[in-house]
């Protein structure tokens, strides 16, 4: 996160697993292939990238559901599996993500918050499993879920985070990463 007058910026550090998803030239999404070696944190990671499918915008919104529930009840099902073969592993947590369905995913302890938003959290994350490869992501409809969420939460949107504070940025040594270029390039929830 940014620093200052800029703590309010995402600073996007690793690209290693990113690429394209719609071709320079022709403006067109790229194509579903099936048979993909499996990449990223399995802990994380889509159905889809599991099972070997062609990721595109639905699989990055299935994991940050997946990061929503951790955050909230402090683990995931699948975390307990433990396999000495790679493959046997993935397989047995996509199978278990497979088990999952939203409402078992958000239900349940959760870690420090009390789950008000369970209804919005189901239907985000029911939501993200159920777009299309190709499809245009509502992020409108995301952005809605999100405040909702907040408001049930009776959490302010305030743009406050606790890295903001001062005695916490008096004990980081990082340099501002924040240039002219993209000081103005800012996302809210």
């Amino acid at each position: 996160m940014g620093r200052g007058e800029a703590s309010k910026l995402l600073h996007i550090i690793d690209f290693g697993l990113s690429k394209r998803y719609k071709d320079l030239k022709s403006g067109k999404h790229i194509s579903l292939k099936k048979g993909q070696k499996f990449i990223g944190s399995a802990k994380y990671a889509s159905i889809n990238a599991h099972i070997g499918v062609e990721q595109s915008k639905r699989d990055d919104l299935e994991s940050i559901c997946y990061v929503i529930a951790y955050f909230l009840k402090g683990r995931l099902p699948w975390q307990e599996i433990l396999e000495e073969n790679e493959e046997v592993k993935y397989k047995k947590i996509a199978d278990c993500k497979n088990e999952q369905t939203p409402e078992i995913l958000f239900k349940g302890q959760p870690g420090r918050y009390c789950i008000k938003c369970l209804e919005e959290l189901v239907a985000l994350n029911a939501y993200c499993k159920n777009l299309k490869f190709e499809e245009e992501p509502n992020y409108g409809y995301i952005h809605e879920l999100l405040m909702k969420v907040l408001m049930k939460e009776k959490l302010e949107c305030d743009l406050k985070f606790d890295w903001m504070l001062k005695e916490s940025l008096s004990n980081t040594k990082f340099p501002s990463l924040v240039t002219e270029e993209n000081k103005s390039f800012k996302y809210f929830i």
